[in-house]
């Protein structure tokens, strides 16, 4: 099945393939100077041409990906079946920040009052974490965001994802760390590395942590 967006460069055409497990949309443009193929939390299949690029190449592409879009189908088919048995599993609770807790304990269980005691958490973390490393940001913010889970902007500003309201403390720690090395180390170079070990030496498991549950974090984070 191929569905496409209402936009004068998404082009409708059929899929002759009849292979794709899911939908389809082919976006052109002319900013996209190669082709790039992503499948989201929605599972539908997005492919970025550049202007004039053939549609029979389009698909032929999208044919030579047949097995990552088979596994990334997989992971997050799995993710959304582990959202379902955590609602489930702790109904009434979300994880937030590292520790259940109760939504009726919230003065308002809305996405507004997640994030206003989110935000407190994570003040409390970035407000321990900068005192043990010596480096201090301007200012943080939060946002939700599909890829990135933090963000060093040149001015010293720190930027977190809503999906961390959902992961361990050890691995909130980990992005908090993260970031807070970019304000000395504008890059990922041995010596960013070497400074983010030194205060967390194990911060390999919570990368590995985030990369396996990304999808699940995208789902949570719709709920938000």
């Amino acid at each position: 099945m191929v569905n496409f967006c209402p936009n004068p460069n998404v082009k409708k055409v059929k899929n002759p393939l009849q292979t794709l497990p899911c939908p389809l949309e082919i976006r052109r443009s002319p900013q996209t100077k190669r082709v790039r193929l992503t499948l989201g939390a929605d599972l539908i299949l997005r492919l970025s041409a550049p202007m004039g690029y053939p549609k029979h190449r389009c698909l032929e592409f999208v044919h030579a990906q047949h097995e990552w879009i088979t596994l990334h189908l997989e992971r997050l088919t799995k993710a959304k079946e582990n959202l379902e048995e955590i609602l489930s599993a702790h109904e009434g609770e979300i994880l937030l920040a590292g520790e259940w807790v109760s939504l009726a304990s919230l003065p308002r269980p809305c996405p507004k009052s997640l994030r206003t005691l989110f935000q407190e958490r994570l003040k409390d973390r970035l407000a321990f974490w900068s005192d043990q490393m010596g480096l201090y940001p301007e200012r943080f913010s939060l946002r939700k965001t599909k890829n990135r889970l933090g963000s060093c902007s040149s001015n010293g500003a720190l930027s977190f994802s809503l999906q961390l309201l959902f992961v361990p403390l050890e691995v909130l720690d980990y992005v908090i760390v993260h970031e807070l090395a970019h304000l000395k180390h504008p890059n990922h170079s041995k010596a960013f590395w070497s400074l983010v070990r030194s205060h967390l030496p194990s911060f390999h498991e919570s990368k590995i942590y985030l990369r396996q549950h990304h999808a699940l974090h995208l789902r949570l984070q719709e709920r938000i």
